[in-house]
C-alpha cells in the first residue's frame, strides 16, 4: 500500500505478508526499501532506521522480544561500525562492531552500570590492549587476551598504587615481575600460575635480601640472604 512510480513502490508505503500481518512500513525507491522505515520479523523483533537499496544499512535500532536491544551503525544487515548494545540484564557495550561482532575499541559495563573493561576487542573477545576494573577496586592496565589478563601489564589497587607490573597467562603472574607487598617487601623474578618459581630476589623492608631460587612461592634450593650493608647472612645450597 503506497505510492507507485512506473509500477514501482516509490516514497510513502507499507508491506504486507499474505496473512495482511504488517512486514514494512516505510520509504521505498524504485520498488526497494529506502530510506527511513521499521522492519517487523516473525520471530517477535523488529528494526527501525535507514535502509538502502533494501539492506538494513546506516543508523538504526534493533529490538529483540528477549528485551536485548542493538543502536548504532548497519551495513547491509549486520552491526558495523558504532553502537550500543544492552542485554536483558541491562550490561552493555558501547563502542566499535565489525561483521555483527565486538570489534575495535569499546567498553563492556555490568547490568549495575559499572565499567568492567576498556579497550581493544577482536571477534566479540576482549583481546588486545585495555583496562580491567574489577569490584575490589583494583583496576588492570595491560594487554588481554579473551577477557583475561594475558601478556605485560600492571595491577593498581584501589589507591593507585602499583602492586604487581610484569607478565601475565590466564589472569595469573607468569614469566617474568616485579609484585609489592603492602608490608613494603619486594619481589621480582620469575613467576609460574600465580607463584614465584625459578630465579628471583626478595628485598625486605629492612633493607636486606634474598637472591635465589623459589618453587611454590617459597624460597627453595639455592641462594643467600644478605644483610643491608652486603654482608652474606646465610647461604642455601639446596
Amino acid at each position: 500500500i503506497g505510492e507507485f512510480q512506473e509500477g514501482l513502490f516509490e516514497g510513502e508505503g507499507k508491506e504486507y505478508t499474505r496473512r495482511t500481518t504488517l512486514l514494512y512500513a516505510g520509504r521505498f525507491h524504485r520498488g526497494r526499501r529506502h530510506g527511513e522505515g521499521k522492519l517487523f520479523f516473525a520471530e517477535g523483533h523488529f528494526y527501525e532506521g535507514c535502509f538502502a537499496e533494501g539492506e538494513l544499512t546506516g543508523r538504526g535500532r534493533m529490538v529483540w522480544a528477549d528485551g536485548q536491544c542493538y543502536e548504532g551503525e548497519f551495513q547491509k544487515g549486520v552491526k558495523q561500525g558504532e553502537g550500543v548494545f544492552v542485554w536483558g540484564d541491562s550490561s552493555r557495550y558501547e563502542g566499535h562492531f565489525a561483521r555483527d561482532q565486538r570489534d575495535g575499541f569499546g567498553k563492556q559495563f555490568d547490568s549495575r552500570g559499572k565499567l568492567v573493561y576498556e579497550g581493544e576487542w577482536r571477534e566479540g573477545l576482549a583481546t588486545g590492549v585495555g583496562k580491567l576494573f574489577f569490584s575490589s577496586g583494583s583496576v588492570y592496565d595491560g594487554e588481554v587476551v579473551g577477557g583475561k589478563r594475558s601478556g605485560k601489564g600492571k595491577q593498581l589497587s584501589e589507591d593507585g598504587k602499583v602492586e604487581y607490573e610484569g607478565e601475565w597467562k590466564d589472569d595469573a603472574p607468569h614469566g617474568f615481575g616485579t609484585y609489592y607487598y603492602s608490608e613494603g617487601n619486594v619481589y621480582t623474578g620469575q613467576w609460574v600460575n600465580g607463584e614465584k618459581e625459578g630465579t628471583g630476589r626478595m628485598n625486605y623492608k629492612d633493607g636486606s635480601y634474598y637472591i635465589g631460587c623459589f618453587k611454590g612461592g617459597v624460597r627453595s634450593g639455592k641462594g643467600c640472604l644478605v644483610s643491608k650493608q652486603g654482608k652474606i647472612l646465610k647461604e642455601y645450597l639446596k
